[in-house]
């Protein structure tokens, strides 16, 4: 795993000479090529870490390991250890933007598509497998697909009451033990022409009989909605 201590002993090696001399039978393994970063050594016939490992940046390895006698000839020989390194959970998922902002109508229907969020993750397997939630506080009007990251509403919308909804999402992966991220979230409501002018009050005047182009005094009248145009 990628995180094995330094000393760790990832393989024992199998030497044998068939030589009668004691000289010929003794000999010296070491590390000939493909030990990137130095990550490895050999202590007598065991490959061992001898550095940080980090799966992300190298996953496998290729190490050429040489065995030499002592003899008059000083034979040579060497072979190939392939080494992965397994991966543990020590990353946590990350959304592509620290927060997000959307806006939407505030008539528009249930289940209404506000955005998408996007998370990586940078492990492997199940390590990298995360869901999607909403979070502080959670809000009524706002659900999330756990796994498409995708923001629908679940409740009518009123901008005359709330205007912008702000939240925090997580992405949550099901390493053990498992990570998660967040970043918030604003949906903001766009006005709509919902509300009907209504009177201030009830009105009644009077006029003298046989009177034309008289004032007989001002009514007035509000609106709801925010947008100019819709008064």
């Amino acid at each position: 795993f990628e995180d094995a201590e330094l000393g760790t002993v990832v393989v024992n090696l199998t030497v044998v000479d068939a030589d009668a001399t004691a000289d010929s039978r003794q000999f010296k393994v070491s590390i000939e090529g493909g030990n990137t970063n130095d990550a490895f050594t050999v202590d007598w016939v065991s490959l061992v870490v001898d550095a940080v490992l980090d799966r992300e940046s190298i996953s496998w390895y290729r190490i050429r390991v040489g065995v030499r006698d002592a003899g008059y000839r000083c034979a040579f020989k060497f072979a190939w250890v392939n080494v992965t390194v397994r991966d543990i959970n020590d990353n946590r998922p990350c959304f592509d933007q620290t927060s997000y902002h959307f806006s939407v109508a505030e008539n528009v229907a249930l289940n209404y598509v506000v955005g998408k969020l996007t998370a990586s993750d940078e492990d492997e397997g199940s390590n990298r497998q995360f869901l999607f939630s909403l979070w502080l506080p959670t809000p009524a009007n706002f659900t999330i697909d756990q796994s498409t990251g995708v923001i629908s509403t679940t409740g009518s919308l009123d901008r005359e009451k709330n205007d912008c909804f702000t939240f925090y999402a997580i992405a949550m992966d099901e390493g053990s033990p498992p990570l998660s991220c967040n970043s918030t979230v604003t949906v903001c409501l766009n006005d709509t022409n919902d509300n009907s002018p209504v009177f201030v009050q009830e009105y009644e005047f009077r006029v003298v009989e046989n009177r034309v182009n008289v004032s007989l005094g001002t009514v007035s009248a509000v609106d709801g909605d925010v947008t100019e145009k819709f008064h």
